[in-house]
């Protein structure tokens, strides 16, 4: 059974990663085929072991790209994911799926998939009032200044209701985007990514008129609110007629046809001025939408075709070794530069040592790549010729600091674990400092390449060591600049203590995972002399986790380096929001059946607003079901396991008391 578990969490974390990686804008490293694959693996393996399903389990849960730098506010309809399909028999299976569901046959709508950024924008008496990104599904970041920068959202619409939401998704144009990337070349800037990306981060921009220069675009895609329609194609033909930007479709009863149009666009997609990675089929009915309802999940009237990634034929040059932040090594190829998904490759990731051997890939090979994710290149086959060069040996030794290399039983990665290894200092400092960790403003990777050249800087505690005149010594330093770091290091010190757990780097400790800790134990102190029956009680953590923990703390070097960082200041106590009370204080509850005036979603905001943690699974830990009518299986476990139940007049009870 170990073995079960073990491949379950492996499962679980790679797919965590891969969904907090994507909804953040950032790379990852599966294609959205593979991360679907590996997500049916995982549910199957759930529904026959059920005692191994992890509360924080990517089935049960929607990703996320929430910043810390705008107000959260709470949809008024979740924002629910799409579950996926990628071929023609996939969607004859979804077609015959709703009409088993259905009494009378439904007409479908086809539209495009546009690869940009999930929006949302309420309009109060005709007038636009907020706009909020899609967030996790539940909440969103308040976008509204920057929204209004958008010139295919209109700041006013003919119905005058006293409330209307439309959703759609914003993008940006290859030639936008390509002539924003000119300019930034030009004032000696790097370029952005990938159009998807840039339209992510420029909607986060704190100011809105970058937001206007940068051009965004914008699709609207549904109509909530009003009196206008019975179907979503009546909707569309109505958002159309308000002058927003609407997508060419397709409605037809007839499924052959609705794959043909698909497949058609499969096809001519490289001839638009913007991405798609996909097409999105729904039930035109809204009446039939209603009644197929939703999954925890997705809506059950609604998929996604996911087209396949594109590849190009290219030539391994070279291969680079990356030293990442935690000591593990990862090849990457560099190559004859191609174009793929509208922009130039010349690097892809080649994962690890064993995906060399598998593929068989040697210097000089000719190779197809493609974008995981639409976004990181990797090598996925190798065109063998007669003439190749010799196997790839992979290294003895680090390639940053030469020390030798290690690799821990059941493990694939090679590791250096020598702590003072330059290229590990600076991806551990450049996690320190990021946005979710410690969130240094104005220090990036190249000044932290400057400071370690320099012997400035070896660990964390070294930032806080800095003074005016180290800085003022470095390359294009000026004196302004130098006074914006150490305002902002200054100000780190009294960051809540779940930012410098995540800043310190513990394997398998995410920034979820770390809040958890810090609203558990209070204190560092505390944390490091937990126990692992102590650190297992804590929602979210698990066996490896609470390993991972007590072998940090257990270690000479990082002790010392807390107590470098106590000793200067830095804050290591949760500092509970204002708005938050502790009278839940850590309590955990899962949410079933339907109440009788609260949603799930607000229910979850009471318990998390007053300390409490919600989770989607009944176990030992759990400490209250909020049950509502039609509870379930759940109410059964929870009354097997001794958990209390309440009613929503219970929990108001609570509340109270």
């Amino acid at each position: 059974m170990k073995t079960i578990q073990t491949e379950i969490e492996v499962l679980l974390r790679t797919l965590n990663e891969a969904n907090t990686q994507y909804y953040m804008g950032k790379p990852t490293n599966l294609s959205d085929q593979e991360f679907d694959s590996k997500l049916k693996e995982l549910e199957k393996l759930e529904v026959l072991y059920p005692q191994f399903k992890y509360p924080n389990s990517p089935t049960l849960r929607v990703g996320s790209d929430l910043s810390n730098t705008f107000a959260k506010v709470l949809h008024k309809i979740p924002m629910l994911s799409i579950s996926n399909s990628y071929n023609a028999e996939e969607l004859l299976a979804f077609d015959a799926q709703i009409k088993g569901l259905l009494e009378t046959t439904p007409n479908y709508v086809a539209e495009m998939k546009i690869d940009g950024v999930s929006l949302s924008i309420h309009y109060r008496d005709g007038i636009f009032d907020y706009a909020v990104t899609r967030g996790d599904g539940i909440q969103g970041d308040d976008v509204t200044a920057n929204a209004k920068q958008i010139l295919d959202i209109p700041l006013e619409i003919p119905d005058k209701s006293a409330h209307i939401e439309i959703r759609g998704e914003v993008y940006m144009s290859h030639i936008d985007f390509k002539n924003l990337n000119k300019k930034l070349l030009a004032d000696d800037k790097d370029p952005m990514q990938n159009p998807r990306n840039c339209a992510s981060g420029t909607l986060k921009m704190k100011n809105p008129k970058d937001v206007r220069y940068r051009k965004l675009r914008f699709y609207a895609f549904s109509l909530y609110g009003g009196d206008h329609a019975t179907s979503h194609s009546e909707n569309l033909n109505t958002l159309e007629n308000w002058s927003f930007p609407v997508q060419e479709r397709l409605l037809s009863k007839d499924i052959e046809k609705v794959s043909d149009f698909c497949k058609a666009w499969e096809n001519k997609r490289s001839d638009l001025n913007f991405d798609i990675d996909g097409m999105v089929v729904k039930v035109d009915s809204l009446l039939q939408q209603q009644e197929l309802g939703n999954t925890a999940k997705s809506p059950k009237w609604v998929t996604a075709w996911k087209f396949t990634a594109e590849r190009a034929l290219s030539k391994i040059i070279s291969i680079d070794i990356q030293v990442g932040r935690t000591g593990v090594l990862t090849p990457v190829a560099n190559l004859e530069a191609v174009w793929l998904n509208g922009t130039q490759v010349k690097r892809a990731t080649l994962h690890n040592f064993d995906e060399i051997e598998r593929l068989d890939i040697r210097l000089k090979d000719q190779v197809w790549i493609e974008k995981g994710g639409e976004i990181i290149p990797k090598v996925v086959e190798v065109v063998k010729s007669n003439d190749r060069a010799s196997i790839y040996s992979p290294p003895l030794e680090c390639p940053s600091c030469s020390a030798s290399l290690t690799q821990k039983e059941n493990e694939i990665a090679l590791l250096c674990e020598n702590l003072l290894c330059p290229d590990q200092i600076q991806r551990y400092l450049e996690h320190f400092v990021s946005r979710s960790a410690m969130n240094i403003d104005h220090i990036g990777p190249s000044l932290i390449t400057q400071l370690i050249k320099k012997n400035r800087v070896k660990s964390p505690a070294d930032l806080y060591n800095l003074t005016l005149d180290s800085l003022l010594a470095l390359d294009r330093m000026a004196e302004k600049s130098a006074n914006n770091i150490l305002q902002a290091i200054a100000n780190s010190k009294s960051n809540s203590l779940e930012m410098l757990l995540h800043g310190l780097g513990i394997k398998h400790i995410g920034k979820t995972a770390a809040k958890n800790l810090a609203r558990k134990f209070k204190t560092l102190q505390k944390l490091q002399t937990a126990t692992s029956e102590d650190l297992e009680s804590v929602p979210d953590i698990g066996y490896k986790m609470a390993e991972s923990l007590l072998e940090y703390f257990s270690n000479g070097q990082n002790i010392l380096l807390i107590d470098n960082l106590i000793e200067l200041g830095i804050c290591c106590e949760y500092n509970q929001p204002a708005d938050q009370s502790s009278l839940l204080d850590g309590a955990l509850f899962v949410i079933t059946g339907t109440l009788p005036t609260l949603k799930r979603n607000e229910a979850q905001v009471l318990i998390e607003k007053n300390g409490g943690k919600v989770s989607t699974s009944v176990s030992k830990k759990t400490n209250y079901l909020l049950a509502g009518e039609a509870a379930g299986s759940k109410l059964v476990k929870a009354e097997n396991l001794g958990v209390q139940i309440l009613s929503e007049d219970d929990f108001y009870l609570l509340l109270e008391t």
